[in-house]
């Protein structure tokens, strides 16, 4: 539950600093595909906390550890649908995020 409270209070927060700090005016066709990749690549880091604090991957390796829960989120998000998990091997709160998290894509 705590992780997928920090992922929810992080959205929250990236998203409440974005717009009170954005500068409203019409974007060109390069901010707007910068703009795009930023937020596909920030979503999925977000994204990735709950894999991360839940520990789904059993490995030795921090940094293996990030790049399978960001690979996991970010292939939910951009509906690409690819994944390491299986659904029966997780717990049911995560089931439903992963499912959500496909769904949004």
């Amino acid at each position: 539950m705590i992780a997928f409270l920090i992922t929810s209070l992080s959205f929250f927060s990236i998203g409440f600093m974005m717009n009170a700090l954005s500068e409203r005016k019409e974007l060109d066709y390069k901010t707007s595909c910068f703009l795009v990749l930023l937020t596909f690549i920030l979503i999925s880091l977000v994204g990735s906390i709950p894999y991360f604090y839940l520990k789904i991957f059993n490995s030795q390796n921090i940094l293996e550890d990030f790049v399978n829960t960001y690979f996991e989120s970010a292939s939910g998000f951009t509906t690409t649908g690819l994944t390491f998990l299986d659904s029966k091997d997780l717990p049911k709160s995560l089931v439903l995020y992963r499912s959500l998290t496909q769904w949004i894509g």
